[in-house]
Parts: structure tokens; C-alpha cells; sequence
């Protein structure tokens, strides 16, 4: 992967491309220029061939590059994950995008007499950086910044499926040419059975996309598998579509359901399986080279837990990273229920407590507008950058982040997407063999009927009513450390004193070089009386101010 950085100072522009980190395999990386533009674009764009075909594109790089210069807009008509930039030199301005749900970041900075544009944030730590509070306590509540915020005052990142043009008068305009639609079908206009054979159609035409990818390069699919759902229709509608030369990878506490379901599955599929195990949490100890790759804007533990697989694997072999991302709330949905009352608060925090100290949350009119923003927020925002981590090696891609999909699936009505409903029906009526495996979710397979228990207005897995009751009784100030979890840190922190004492020392270390004298209180109580989740938060902020303050 380069960095790209494009700097305006004194009314000219410097584009400086550096190489700054160690992808092996490169899909799409193509440069090209005339007298009358120039145009980069990074990234793998999963749909050449159907672009060529409908456009009648002889070079798609020459062709392509023509039509985006006449008209910025046909960027809708991409997909995959990209970003890139037009330089327009007649008009001596720069235009630098991002691809619609913005799976590569780019941030800007705007001054009086210089701007600059990056995907790389270390390149504003050396710009006279000042801390955002706002922003740490977003780090510090829900563990990743919300809407354009980063963690730096004056930098901000560029929202998904948007253009920021850049002039020689150090003026900036942001236009977003893809947002997602609340808008939905009318129910009545379509039967179940319509909207499963759409909705299959239009994931086996994604996974079609971003297989051939690979086969493109002769490379092999690279696919994670845990116990969810996501992960195992990723993997295995691609194996029955013909796409078989798969190694699954799994990482989590060993001997449990996300090392055993998927340890199954692949067997079953006859794919090669590798495994990582997380036990003892050695890999919090990464904290340092995360934020070196993530700038700080997110909660450390989830990058960690993926580079400790990805940081000892040979990508000369594999193409993409094949994921499962997000798939629970594109055919499902991050709402869990219609009643209005839950219109009050965005939800998602890591830490409640957090959310409590600095007093951030949302409240909505409809329930059409919270999915919306809990989609950007805690989708994109929040679990989207995992991703981080694994486009340091290599690009990854999930099927259920192709557009077309995506735009689909958000059109059906939230009542038939929510608690799984629609996504239970359409693997048991399309591929009965991925619900004969236990979900980790219930304890369960999706051809017997799951348990839930309704507790304070929470649907729970029966198999978790047994634990929380426990908790409550015996374990009431902090939850009760178990290993029968993907990633059990509160379990880890309890049992391995190495790993505690590295985290402790590690505060004590930079607690007092926190000046901002309120997030130094907040940061205090978090590690003192939080859990294991709020003491990693609190570290993710102390690798800030020790590595760039």
C-alpha cells in the first residue's frame, strides 16, 4: 500500500506516493496522465470487466481515466475499495476521493496558507498536532471517533463515497456522491420468496466479483471463518460456486465454538485451516505498532487481535482477505427493536461508564434514520476499521459490502431484516447445509428454533441467561472473568500476571503525562474502576501521548 499525501503551500501543489507497508500482491494501482489531467487510483475494483463491457472500454486504465476526468461522478459506477485523486491542471486543482463506504481513509487538513490531504495520519503528527478532547472522549466512550473526527483538532477524515477538491487558493469544497438510502419497498409489492431470490442473486454476483479478483492474478482466496454467520456464507457459497482453492483462517481463544465451528466447516469443505490462537492475550502487548498504523482513532484490541494472525502469515501466495464483514446488519440489522423508547440513544459504546463521563449520545425521529447512523457510526466508523489492520498486508473485501447488495438489502424493511429473520430464512431456504453448524450467537443451528429470554427489554440467548444471572448474584462490580469467549481479556487480565503487569506499567507510566487535566480524571477512573475493555481504551489514548506528544 502507498501513502498518498497532497500538500498545497505558497499556491503550488506537491503529490509525494511512498510505499508504507508490505502488500505483496497489488490489484489495481494505476497512474496515468495527459496534458490535460493526471489520475491515480488504489485499490481493487472489483466489477473491470462488466465497466468495459457497458462503456465499450478498450484499456480500462486510458478509457476509464478519460470519463472520470469528464465527469467525477462515475466513481457510483465502481465497485470494490479504493481511493485515488484527478489532478486538473488547467484548472490547477486536485480532486482525491474515497470509495462509497469508505474502506480506505483519507483525512484532510485545512490552514490559512496550506492544506494537506493524506491517507496516512502519522503525516499530521509532524504538522504542529493538538489533541481533540472531544475526540479522545470518544476514543474513551465508544472506542472510535464518531461522524468526520479524529483525534486531532483541525484534521478531519473524509466522509464515505465522497470528493474533496482542493484549489490554488487554499479553499476546499466536500461533495459525498454516495450516501445510503432509508428509502424502502412496499411490502405488499413483493413476496418473501422475490426478496430471498434477489437478495442471493445479488450475493453470489458480489462473491463472483471479489473471488475473481484472485483468480485474475492466480492467487489463492484467503477466507476468515469464525462461528458466526457471515463468515461461513462467505466461504462456503463460494466453494459451492466453484471457487474451492481456499485456506480459512480463524483466530480465538482456543477450545471455543469460533475455533471449533470453523475448524468443522473447513474440514468439511475439504479447504485448508489455519489457526491462532489469542490465549493468554499476549498480542495487547502490540500496542505501539497499532497506533503506529491506526494513528490512535480507534480502540487498539480489535486491530491487535487480527495483526497477531496476519503479522506471521506469507502473502506472496494469497490474494485478497476475504471476510464476512458486517453481514449481520446489512441482511440483518443493528435494530433489535421498534420500541420508540430506543430511538433515545445511538447505543455501541465500549464503555457505558465512558458514555456517562462525557455525556455523548444521539437521539433519533425514526427508527429508518437510527439504522442509517448506526450503520455509518458503528459499522463503518466503529467495526470498519478492523480493516486497518489487514489492508497493511493486503486488500480485503467482504461480499456484503458490494453496493449493489447493500443498497438492496437497506431498501427491505427493518422488520423483516431485524433479530435475523430474513437472513435465517434465506440460508434455510437456499443453503440448508451452512445451517446444519452450530451459531455461536445461540449455541444453536439455524434449523432449530433459538431461546431468547427477554431480560430488561434485551433479547438474550438462553445459553447466556445462566452466566449473567451468576454475574449479577456473585459478580456484581466487574464481569466475571470466563475463557468461553472469541477474545475473554477480561479473563486474560485476570490470569496472566505477565500481561497485567505490562498493561498497568504501561499507565503508570503515561498517566501523568496526560495535561489536559478533565480527560486525566476520566482516563483515572476508567482504569482504576473499569473493566478489561475501558483499560484498553485508556492505553489506546496513553499510546498517543506516548508516541507523538
Amino acid at each position: 500500500m502507498q501513502s498518498l499525501i497532497v500538500s498545497l503551500e505558497n499556491r503550488s501543489f506537491l503529490i509525494d506516493r511512498d510505499i508504507i507497508s508490505t502488500q505483496s500482491t497489488v490489484f489495481d494501482d494505476f497512474f496515468y496522465s495527459t496534458e490535460l489531467y493526471e489520475i491515480f487510483i488504489q485499490g481493487v475494483i472489483t466489477n473491470k470487466a462488466e465497466l468495459l463491457q457497458a462503456y465499450q472500454m478498450k484499456n480500462f486504465i486510458k478509457d476509464f481515466s478519460a470519463k472520470l476526468y469528464s465527469d467525477k461522478l462515475i466513481l457510483k459506477q465502481l465497485r470494490g475499495s479504493f481511493y485515488g485523486y484527478i489532478y486538473d491542471k488547467g484548472a490547477n486543482c486536485i480532486y482525491i476521493f474515497n470509495d462509497h463506504l469508505g474502506t480506505k481513509n483519507i483525512y484532510y487538513k485545512v490552514g490559512k496558507s496550506k492544506i494537506i490531504v493524506s491517507n496516512y495520519f502519522n503525516s499530521f503528527y509532524t504538522e504542529s498536532p493538538k489533541l481533540s478532547a472531544s475526540s479522545v472522549k470518544m476514543l474513551l466512550s465508544y472506542g472510535y471517533m464518531l461522524d468526520d473526527y479524529t483525534i486531532l483538532e483541525d484534521v478531519k477524515k473524509l466522509k464515505p463515497g465522497s470528493i474533496i477538491k482542493v484549489n490554488l487558493d487554499c479553499e476546499i469544497e466536500v461533495e459525498q456522491y454516495y450516501k445510503l438510502s432509508s428509502k424502502k419497498i412496499a411490502i405488499d409489492d413483493f413476496s418473501e420468496d422475490e426478496i430471498i431470490s434477489r437478495l442471493d442473486f445479488l450475493f453470489r454476483n458480489a462473491v463472483t466479483r471479489q473471488f475473481e479478483a484472485d483468480v485474475q492474478l492466480g492467487k489463492r482466496h484467503l477466507v476468515g471463518l469464525s462461528g458466526g454467520l457471515d463468515s461461513r456464507m462467505t466461504s462456503m457459497v463460494a466453494n459451492e460456486m466453484g471457487y474451492k482453492n481456499q485456506m480459512n483462517f480463524t483466530f480465538s481463544q482456543s477450545d471455543y465454538l469460533d475455533e471449533l465451528i470453523p475448524k468443522k466447516i473447513s474440514s468439511d469443505l475439504r479447504h485448508e485451516w489455519i489457526f491462532k490462537s489469542l490465549d493468554n492475550g499476549i498480542f495487547l502487548k502490540d500496542i505501539d505498532f497499532i497506533t503506529s498504523i491506526s494513528g490512535g482513532n480507534v480502540l487498539y484490541f480489535g486491530l491487535a487481535h487480527t495483526n497477531s494472525l496476519m503479522k506471521v502469515l506469507n502473502f506472496q501466495n494469497f490474494g485478497i482477505i476475504h471476510t464476512g464483514q458486517l453481514g449481520d446488519v446489512v441482511i440483518g440489522s443493528f435494530i433489535s427493536s421498534l420500541d420508540r423508547s430506543e430511538l433515545n440513544s445511538l447505543g455501541g459504546a465500549y464503555s457505558k461508564k465512558g458514555i456517562n463521563l462525557v455525556g455523548i449520545d444521539r437521539k433519533f425521529d425514526s427508527f429508518e434514520e437510527k439504522e442509517i447512523e448506526m450503520f455509518y457510526q458503528r459499522g463503518l466508523n466503529g467495526a470498519n476499521s478492523g480493516l486497518i489492520t489487514s489492508n497493511y498486508y493486503a486488500e480485503t473485501l467482504s461480499p456484503f459490502y458490494d453496493i449493489d447488495l447493500l443498497d438492496y438489502c437497506f431498501s427491505i424493511p427493518i422488520s423483516l431484516r431485524m433479530d435475523h429473520r430474513l437472513y435465517r430464512k434465506w440460508i434455510l431456504k437456499m443453503y440448508p447445509k451452512a445451517a446444519n453448524y452450530v451459531w455461536e450467537k445461540t449455541g444453536r443451528n439455524l434449523k432449530s428454533e433459538p431461546f431468547y429470554i427477554s431480560i430488561l427489554g434485551r433479547k438474550i440467548p438462553i445459553k447466556d441467561v445462566v452466566p449473567i444471572i451468576f454475574k449479577k448474584i456473585f459478580n456484581k462490580n466487574r464481569k466475571l472473568p470466563t475463557k468461553d469467549n472469541m477474545n475473554p481479556i477480561e479473563y486474560w487480565y485476570h490470569t496472566n500476571s505477565d500481561l497485567r503487569e505490562f498493561k498497568d506499567n504501561y499507565y503508570c507510566n503515561y498517566i501523568d503525562k496526560v495535561e489536559d487535566v478533565e480527560l486525566r480524571s476520566i482516563c483515572k477512573e476508567l482504569y482504576i474502576n473499569g473493566n478489561a475493555i475501558e483499560k484498553n481504551q485508556v492505553l489506546s489514548f496513553l499510546s498517543v501521548i506516548k508516541n507523538y506528544f
